[in-house]
């Protein structure tokens, strides 16, 4: 029954938006298991690997707000498209990806910072996929091809 539900929802969406989506969730379980071969290794203590993921968490919803979804009539598809506001928050995450080395330096050390960078990342994406696939299913309830909750 899930399988059958979950087949019309997945037609109503653009095809290039599920690949990004799944890329960013087969990255991020690469990440996921990097950052715990850091923890097992000492490289990095699980409470700040978390809180990495955490910070990453919050940019990342903050940063999926850079693609616009919206209906597409033609195609009956939601399709997700970068407008001026999106390209500001592009921008500034970008800045922050430059520099984050930079501004986290002043408390971590050296040797602990790669592993704290890859949890940010990888919190990131989960946010971003979070957030998108909250959007998507929202648009999709408000034209009434999806029922229930949001986080369903």
């Amino acid at each position: 029954m899930l399988a059958q539900e979950r087949l019309p929802i997945r037609e109503h969406i653009d095809r290039r938006l599920l690949k990004r989506m799944r890329l960013f969730c087969i990255i991020c379980l690469v990440m996921i298991g990097v950052i715990i071969i850091d923890v097992l290794r000492n490289i990095i203590g699980i409470q700040l690997a978390v809180e990495g993921i955490i910070i990453g968490i919050v940019i990342g919803i903050v940063v999926s707000r850079m693609y616009h979804l919206s209906w597409d009539e033609q195609n009956t598809k939601v399709v997700a498209q970068i407008d001026w506001v999106g390209g500001f928050i592009l921008a500034l995450y970008l800045i922050f990806m430059i520099f984050r080395d930079w501004f986290f330096e002043h408390w971590i050390q050296a040797a602990t910072m790669a592993a704290f960078g890859l949890s940010i990342s990888a919190g990131s994406m989960i946010g971003r996929v979070i957030s998108t696939r909250r959007s998507i299913l929202k648009t999709l309830r408000a034209l009434g091809i999806s029922k229930g909750n949001v986080g369903k």
